[in-house]
């Protein structure tokens, strides 16, 4: 109790002492703060009064009532700032009174009053009696009662200071009061804690004493001896430990050795001079020092455990090794590890029976292997073989692009051997540059984005390089290879299209010249007379280009589609209703009265403009626009009837008749025939020229006009041979023939030539 009682008893009276110095300072601190208050209402005070006599004073010796301003301000401001000195003053007993103070401020305010008024009077001239003599007097006397407040402000300040210096004096002495106490309580308490503190050590020795024996016992694994004396303190608890845990040690060893020895387990540790302590199966095997223990092992193997050793004694790592006995062949499997600061430890187990189990695994899974590897070249063959006879090229690239297999043809058409290609990369190969010569970046090559996106791909036309730097257009396509759900690269299947690149290469050469002959006006149109099947008569002609090309005729079959794949069918449409408007015009100078046909493509039946070119060439020749008929073909109708349909319906406003040309040979139905505003239907020859010989030809021309005349329409038939179909014709109705039976298409000096000798045959 001792112990415990003089320490509190110290620590309660310096607690005590220190809660009254802070009280102390608490009271001090309200004092101080209502000094500062005194000091600055004083101070405030004295700036008034210096405030109103500044201003007086400078009334008086300029005579200018601007520096009254102050001192009536002063003035307003003194009878409140005197009240509230007067209330600070009022809270401290024992200051000096401020009535002192007002009697002087009241004397003060009299003598600047009293100066001020003299100055007044003297300003005005009112009274000659005051002299300067008078007002210095009365200006002496001014400042006697100012020095007076100022002596009274000061007697208040240093009252304060006074006052401010007791209290320091009174706080030292607490203070002082206070640290004598605390020595005392501290000297007595150290006194008592001292003599209490050797009894109990004393007691804790001997104790610890005890139970550091008892530990010693532990750590050698001898039994403990118990303590007699009972206690319930934290020694005796420490004591009771101990004794449980050497309980739980001697079973723990017991089953540690059982287990070392059911599973084979080895442990054994290293100090620094190589000493080896071992437990385990092998412990007898192995010897006292680690060299002993590590002659029994393979000499490659004794060698990487002293590595192992060394590595673990330098950086703490721990090292795996896989090491096999020289005596009777097993393997062992372990980790080394520190122990300490300079001591290694290590766990081994025998894995002689795993190592055999993964050795048989290993001669299975060769075994598989082989029969999978020849069975592999089986398919292999039938695979080389498939793809040896294909024509088009045929290479695999893996996810980077790499070439990992490509067949004869690929070889053959980029100029290499086939192990020449597999391994590299396919897009340098075959794309190491643009047509155009400029760079062809890796990132926008599309077989590689194939082999990357798993999206397949075709390009219609590209250019690889062959190996002597030949170009080679291809049409390619990019299918994705898979394996279990994921992309592992592509399968590039290419095919040479060099003849379709020539024979652009020579559709753009032919167009460039067939448009340079346009121009130079070498388009000629030949007639061909349609016949009125009734009468006989010929009121219309069909007008078909040629291109007088050097000194031979070119027919439309041979120029027509190059025009329209390569853009110049408008200016050949232009050309042709140009040559026929102007045509027209001259056998109307004549006296001849014909109707001309020209036949239009699917490509100028897209918009109006073929309409304005109609009537622009009609008017530019004086002619009028129903003078030009017009055949569209029948494919051309069924393909784009939105826009056909209106055009159709503008050229029968401007009552320009229009037929179908090759009607039946194209997409004939009448769910569109019926909305189409044309005039007539010319029947294909096809169906024609064999009607003496086929009834069902027959059955169908007559089907055909009956439709036609249905629909209010006029049928033409083409391609009449000889006088037998013309008959035939006859006896179907047909409205009109068209063939070789009655005139081949002519130039327009012989058609001319022709009309003359048709009309005297009729007459």
């Amino acid at each position: 109790m001792l112990i415990t009682a003089l320490p509190a008893a110290a620590v309660v009276l310096v607690l005590l002492s220190l809660f009254a110095i802070e009280q102390q300072d608490a009271r001090d601190d309200v004092a101080v703060d209502q000094a500062i208050e005194i000091d600055v209402a004083a101070a405030h005070l004295l700036a008034l009064v210096v405030d109103a006599e500044t201003g007086t004073r400078g009334f008086v010796a300029t005579g200018d009532a601007l520096f009254l301003e102050p001192e009536t301000a002063a003035r307003h401001e003194l009878p409140a700032a005197l009240d509230r000195f007067e209330r600070l003053i009022a809270q401290q007993p024992g200051r000096p009174p401020a009535a002192d103070l007002r009697n002087a401020l009241d004397k003060q305010l009299m003598t600047l009053q009293a100066l001020k008024t003299l100055q007044a009077l003297k300003t005005l001239g009112s009274d000659p009696s005051i002299s300067g003599a008078r007002l210095t007097a009365a200006a002496s006397e001014e400042k006697t009662s100012t020095d007076d407040v100022r002596r009274q402000i000061a007697a208040i300040q240093q009252h304060e200071r006074l006052l401010h210096e007791q209290r320091g004096a009174a706080r030292e002495r607490a203070l002082a009061r206070a640290n004598r106490l605390a020595v005392l309580v501290a000297g007595l308490g150290i006194a008592g804690g001292v003599g209490g503190s050797s009894l109990l050590m004393a007691r804790l020795v001997r104790r610890i004493r005890n139970v550091e024996r008892n530990a010693l016992l532990l750590a050698a694994g001898e039994p403990l001896r118990p303590d007699s004396r009972q206690g319930a303190d934290e020694i005796a608890s420490l004591a009771a430990s101990l004794d449980n845990a050497a309980s739980l040690i001697r079973d723990q060893q017991r089953r540690l050795q059982l287990a070392l020895e059911v599973g084979r387990i080895n442990v054994w540790e290293v100090n620094p001079d190589d000493e080896m302590t071992m437990q385990g199966d092998r412990a007898d095997e192995y010897g006292r020092t680690m060299e002993a223990g590590l002659s029994t092992l393979r000499p490659e193997h004794a060698q990487a455990v002293r590595d192992g050793v060394d590595g673990v004694r330098r950086d703490g790592e721990p090292r795996d090794y896989e090491v096999q006995s020289v005596r009777d062949g097993r393997w062992f499997a372990g980790r080394l590890m520190r122990s300490s600061e300079t001591d290694v430890i290590a766990v081994s187990v025998d894995v002689t029976a795993l190592r055999q189990t993964q050795e048989d695994l290993r001669e299975s899974e060769v075994r598989r292997g082989l029969d999978a590897l020849a069975a592999s070249e089986q398919r292999g063959k039938y695979n080389a073989l498939v793809l040896g006879s294909a024509g088009e090229g045929i290479a695999a690239i893996d996810a980077r692009g790499r070439c990992i297999s490509a067949n004869p043809a690929a070889a053959r058409m980029l100029g290499y051997e086939v192990a020449e290609i597999v391994g590299r990369d396919l897009h340098a190969l075959c794309h190491h540059s643009r047509p155009d010569g400029s760079p062809y970046p890796p990132d926008e090559c599309i077989m590689r984005a194939a082999a990357v996106s798993g999206e397949a791909t075709r390009v219609e036309d590209e250019v690889f390089w062959r190996r002597d730097g030949t170009r080679l257009p291809v049409a390619y396509s990019v299918s994705p290879l898979s394996d279990g759900g994921s992309i592992r690269g592509a399968v590039v299947t290419f095919t040479d299209i060099s003849d379709r690149h020539d024979a652009d290469i020579e559709a753009e050469r032919l167009a460039a010249e067939l448009r340079a002959g346009i121009r130079a006006g070498e388009m000629v149109l030949h007639y061909q007379p349609k016949i009125d099947l009734r009468t006989g008569a010929c009121d219309s002609v069909e007008a078909l280009v040629r291109w007088q090309r050097n000194d031979r005729l070119v027919y439309p079959d041979d120029f027509i589609g190059v025009a329209e794949r390569c853009g110049v069918i408008d200016e050949l449409t232009d050309c042709v209703i140009r040559s026929a408007a102007e045509q027209i015009a001259n056998w109307t100078a004549q006296g001849i009265d014909l109707r001309v046909a020209v036949n239009l493509s699917a490509l100028s039946l897209v918009d109006d403009r073929i309409v304005d070119v109609l009537v622009s060439r009609a008017d530019e020749h004086e002619i009028p626009v129903s003078r030009l008929d017009v055949e569209i073909t029948e494919s051309a109708a069924a393909e784009n009837p939105e826009p056909v349909i209106a055009i159709l319906a503008k050229l029968a406003t401007l009552k320009v008749h229009t037929a179908i040309d090759d009607f039946g040979t194209g997409f004939s139905s009448l769910s569109y025939l019926k909305h189409l505003p044309v005039s007539a239907l010319k029947i294909d020859k096809s169906f024609v020229m064999n009607m003496p010989n086929d009834t069902r030809d027959q059955a169908i021309v007559a089907s055909t006009v009956h439709m036609a005349h249905s629909l209010g329409m006029s049928v033409v038939a083409e391609g009449v041979e000889n006088d037998l179909v013309a008959r035939i014709l006859q006896r179907a109705m047909c409205d009109a023939g068209q063939g070789y039976h009655w005139s081949r298409p002519l130039e327009p000096a012989k058609l001319v030539d022709w009309l003359r000798t048709q009309t005297s045959g009729r007459s």
